[in-house]
């Protein structure tokens, strides 16, 4: 009984410093990659809006509003997620550290199963609802390049998307396993 003790108050004690912070680190370098690149996109669609901008084309301004808005709400969930991720404590005892690491799972899912298929449907919403301006501001051409072209971009972007998320996935599932163990 007395090894029992010892064994329970050892994994009590025990720190996570030595426990996969390069995994971590891997995480939070890809939501800062993803930052900028949202980031980058935001902008370009904010100059955009304002160059383009025409109080009377109500659907168009709502359509920019849409994939603005969905890029801010992503961007907004990534900084939260790495601000999550900086808040888990190497020096926390193995317990605490371990309750901190499933909850960071359980928010990093729900941004890839929820938030991000409602983000990128919103996003792509947005963008239709730009076509009837694109339909009559733009050559035949032009019109027919954008439609074109978009479709795909949005299957190389899901693609990504859903190839990065896979990765992140397997990596929270292996730290979860190894911590658990």
């Amino acid at each position: 009984m007395k090894d029992l003790n010892t064994l329970t108050e050892g994994w009590k004690t025990q720190t996570a410093s030595d426990l996969l912070p390069e995994q971590f680190q891997s995480i939070k370098n890809k939501q800062s990659y993803t930052i900028v690149v949202l980031s980058i996109t935001m902008v370009i669609l904010i100059a955009f809006a304002i160059w383009v901008f025409n109080p009377e084309v109500l659907v168009f301004n709502i359509g920019m509003a849409l994939m603005i808005i969905s890029l801010v709400v992503r961007i907004i969930l990534e900084m939260s997620s790495i601000k999550e991720n900086k808040s888990l404590k190497l020096n926390a005892s193995l317990h605490h550290y371990f309750e901190k690491i499933q909850e960071y799972h359980q928010n990093r899912l729900k941004t890839h199963q929820v938030w991000t298929p409602v983000l990128l449907a919103t996003y792509w919403l947005g963008f239709v609802l730009l076509i009837p301006t694109f339909k009559t501001n733009l050559s035949d051409f032009m019109f027919q390049y954008v439609c074109w072209s978009s479709i795909p971009i949005a299957v190389v972007m899901v693609w990504l998307i859903a190839r990065e998320v896979k990765k992140e996935k397997l990596v929270l599932r292996q730290i979860k396993s190894d911590l658990s163990k």
